[in-house]
């Protein structure tokens, strides 16, 4: 087994296969503390950690993307895109819109270089928004109402310090009869990882994703284990009217 370790509080555990995969990838683990490991899951500064970090969750991004299910002239907005995956297969999908938001300059530079390594005949739309903002500001999300037939976030609902406010922003640029996806960990999990600063804000079970969404305004709302994390990952499905 290989560890990651830092000096507070938060262990990272491989076993030797996935070490040996990392190696092959050359990918590199060089956290040189646990206070720089939680500022970067929230807010990515390093484009070679969000990218070590986006190989770990590639095959679930994948899955969510598949939930959401997005049709060919959808327009779709994603929330803390993070290395841009899930952006870019939203991109070869649809010929809608495809705007999205991150807290991480970084990010957006990275997203903005996978676009042009991208070849443009793999893209369906040229309709392409992505840049640094905070959806927590006092702008919320800087679209119209009824904008957008998906809006997806993975692992992203946990670092806002008002969840209700952003779902809430969610609700009003959906149109009627859109869906908004959420890619997350469970309530047991995110307890179960301490950290240094308080970076996990949110933690919600099934019970309180339904009861917070249904009081928004969503119905249908389904919950889904995770085909390749079942153990800690779900995808919710919620729909407006």
């Amino acid at each position: 087994m290989s560890s990651f370790l830092n000096k507070k509080n938060l262990t990272i555990t491989f076993n030797d296969d996935f070490t040996k995969s990392l190696e092959k990838l050359g990918l590199e683990i060089f956290i040189k503390s646990g206070r720089e490991l939680q500022e970067n899951l929230r807010c990515p500064k390093d484009k070679e950690f969000e990218r070590f970090f986006d190989f770990l969750n590639k095959e679930y991004t994948k899955e969510v993307m598949e939930m959401a299910y997005l049709k060919r002239k959808e327009d779709y907005l994603e929330i803390g895109f993070g290395s841009g995956t899930s952006m870019l297969m939203a991109a070869q999908s649809t010929q809608g819109k495809v705007y999205g938001y991150d807290l991480s300059p970084a990010m957006v530079d990275l997203l903005a270089e996978k676009f042009w390594e991208t070849p443009f005949n793999k893209l369906t739309t040229s309709n392409l928004k992505f840049e640094h903002h905070d959806v927590e500001s006092s702008q919320g999300i800087p679209q119209p109402d009824n904008s957008f037939d998906v809006v997806t976030h993975i692992n992203v609902i946990y670092f806002w310090k008002d969840p209700i406010r952003v779902l809430r922003e969610i609700y009003r640029v959906l149109k009627p009869g859109g869906r908004q996806v959420i890619g997350m960990a469970m309530k047991d999990v995110m307890e179960a990882v301490q950290t240094e600063a308080d970076i996990f804000r949110t933690r919600f079970s099934k019970r309180d994703v339904i009861r917070v969404l249904k009081a928004i305004g969503f119905v249908d709302i389904s919950i889904l284990k995770s085909r390749f994390k079942k153990e800690n990952r779900m995808i919710v499905i919620a729909w407006k009217k």
